[in-house]
């Protein structure tokens, strides 16, 4: 066998040993479904992207909270919004957001039903 791929296997098995994943690429539209009819607000998307291979799929969570026929000029950025970005691993941080009163901090989370939990309560907290 090649080193590499040894290496890469290895590394691999590793990676999987330390923290079990909390969602699957395979189960992709049932999780982005369950997500935007999780999180309470006007605007929600989702997509799960997996550019570097399956294994390191991630979890992309845009929410608005104005409806968006009141964002000026229709565009998502003259909104209070917020991007998110969850890890396999259960990493949750907020990478964007635009006219919001706190910052939701990184975070771990157990499963996606606990991330639509702290979004949820972040909502609560920054909505006027």
């Amino acid at each position: 066998m090649n080193v590499n791929k040894i290496a890469a296997r290895i590394t691999k098995q590793l990676l999987s040993a330390v923290t079990e994943p909390i969602f699957d690429y395979a189960d992709a539209d049932k999780i982005i479904k369950k997500v935007k009819s999780g999180i309470k607000a006007p605007v929600v998307t989702a997509q799960m992207p997996a550019l570097g291979g399956e294994e390191r799929a991630s979890l992309l969570i845009m929410v608005a909270l104005d409806p968006k026929s009141t964002w000026p000029n229709n565009i998502l950025e003259n909104s209070r919004y917020f991007r998110i970005d969850i890890e396999r691993n259960g990493s949750m941080e907020q990478f964007t957001m635009s006219r919001l009163s706190k910052k939701m901090r990184k975070t771990k989370v157990k499963s996606i039903d606990d991330a639509i939990k702290k979004i949820n309560k972040y909502i609560g907290e920054v909505k006027e």
